[in-house]
C-alpha cells in the first residue's frame, strides 16, 4: 500500500511542476564506471556479480530495509555513490560523485560535475530542458532539475531519473527513483 501511495505522490508532485514532458527509453540507460562506457549496468537486468565485474569491489555492502517494499535491499556503496539491489538485481541508484556515469546507446554520457548549457535563455542538459525552479527533493536543495520519465517497449513506467543542479548550473545528484 505504501508503494502505491508513494508512486502516486511522486507522479502528482512531478506532474504539478511546471516543466516539460520528457521521456527516455529505459533500454538506453546504462550506468558505468566513468571512462569505461563499453561496460555498463542496466536497471532491472544487471546482477550483483555483473556490478562487481563492471565497477569493482564496493567500499561497503549492507542491508537496507525499505519501508515501502517491506523488504531488505542490498546496498552497495562505491565511495559516496549508492546502488540498491532487490533480490540480486539492480533497482535504484543515487550518484553524488563523478566516479560513475550514465550513458545511452547514442553515445551521450554525463556525470556529476557536468554543467548545463544556456542558449537564448533556455537551459538544457544533454538535450533535455531544465526546470529552473528552485526546490527540494529527498532533502536536497536544488536550483534546477530534470525528471526523465522512463519507458520500456513503449510503455511509460512509474520510475524515472532525477537530475539535480546547483546555483552554479552544475549537476550534483543523479538518482534512479522507483
Amino acid at each position: 500500500m505504501e508503494c502505491i501511495f508513494f508512486a502516486v505522490l511522486l507522479t502528482v508532485f512531478f506532474l504539478s511542476q511546471p516543466g516539460y514532458a520528457q521521456v527516455f527509453d529505459l533500454n538506453n540507460v546504462v550506468l558505468f564506471k566513468t571512462g569505461t562506457p563499453q561496460k555498463g549496468l542496466k536497471w532491472g537486468q544487471s546482477t550483483i556479480s555483473e556490478c562487481e565485474r563492471v565497477l569493482g569491489k564496493p567500499t561497503s555492502i549492507e542491508g537496507y530495509y525499505s519501508t515501502i517494499d517491506e523488504d531488505t535491499l542490498q546496498l552497495y556503496k562505491y565511495g559516496k555513490n549508492e546502488l540498491y539491489f532487490d533480490k540480486g538485481i539492480l533497482r535504484i541508484f543515487d550518484l553524488v560523485d563523478a566516479s560513475m556515469s550514465i550513458g545511452d546507446s547514442k553515445g551521450n554520457t554525463f556525470k556529476i560535475g557536468d554543467k548545463l548549457k544556456v542558449k537564448n535563455g533556455v537551459k538544457t542538459f544533454v538535450g533535455f530542458r531544465i526546470n529552473d525552479r528552485p526546490g527540494n527533493s529527498r532533502n536536497l536543495d536544488y536550483q534546477g532539475f530534470i525528471f526523465l520519465g522512463l519507458k520500456r517497449k513503449g510503455i511509460l513506467m512509474d520510475l524515472g531519473i532525477e537530475l539535480l543542479f546547483d546555483s552554479e548550473n552544475t549537476l550534483f545528484n543523479i538518482a534512479l527513483l522507483d
